[in-house]
């Protein structure tokens, strides 16, 4: 799908193996080698914490046999129009591999790109609300609408290190039915309350909105700051 992927792992083997994956360019810069040095690295951090072998995490991680692995709840949140490396590797009880990395190549779907525009007003607040107005260019196109601190939205955008995709990443949420409750079409009145958005006094914040069809087809549009306050 645009952010998930079920991966199938046949073996014969007896032996546990570890699993993971990379963007296919990561994939491109790294080796075997080092993947396993990194996992490693990772199991004895958690064992210097926690005052237990190394390998008991090294277990945590291992499956047996034939499984389906669910990449965004199994292993990580993926992007839409993404072209990722899923790996797997048997290992001994002592971390040493015993076989080949395995490897499988696969792409996240890419949304259908819209031209479609947002207006974005404010209607009314309260220092615990705020009320708006979306208005696409577009009524038949379906966006997603959040309200969040200026500070988070602040270091995305064109001309900002992290782009409005890096962001709308960041905001997408884990599960569907928050995702759900933040889809719209045509032009809407709507309260943050609706979008499980809390917003008080003390802080300044935006309403970003984006097209919505299997990930994102527009880019993000953000409305200007504002700060909660009761109506004078």
């Amino acid at each position: 799908t645009w952010r998930d992927a079920i991966v199938s792992v046949a073996t014969e083997l007896e032996a546990g193996y570890i699993f993971g994956v990379y963007t296919a360019e990561e994939f491109a810069a790294t080796t075997p080698e080092d993947i396993l040095a990194k996992r490693r690295a990772i199991w004895e951090d958690y064992a210097a914490s926690y005052d237990s072998p190394w390998t008991n995490f090294m277990g945590y991680d291992m499956k047996y046999g034939n499984k389906s692995i669910y990449v965004k709840d199994d292993i990580q949140k993926l992007r839409w129009a993404t072209d990722y490396v899923f790996y797997c590797i048997a290992l001994d009880d002592e971390g040493n591999a015993v076989s080949q990395m395995a490897t499988a190549e696969f792409s996240t779907v890419t949304p259908t790109p819209s031209s479609c525009t947002f207006d974005i007003a404010i209607d009314s607040m309260t220092k615990s609300s705020v009320n708006f107005t979306v208005t696409p260019s577009n009524p038949d196109e379906q966006y997603y609408v959040t309200v969040q601190k200026a500070s988070v939205v602040a270091p995305y955008g064109p001309d900002k290190e992290q782009s409005y995709d890096d962001l709308i990443a960041y905001l997408i949420p884990d599960y569907d039915n928050q995702i759900e409750q933040r889809l719209f079409t045509g032009e809407q009145s709507i309260a943050n309350s609706q979008l499980s958005n809390s917003v008080n006094g003390f802080y300044e914040y935006v309403i970003v909105v984006w097209g919505f069809d299997n990930g994102p087809t527009t880019t993000a549009f953000v409305s200007e700051a504002f700060k909660p306050a009761d109506p004078q």
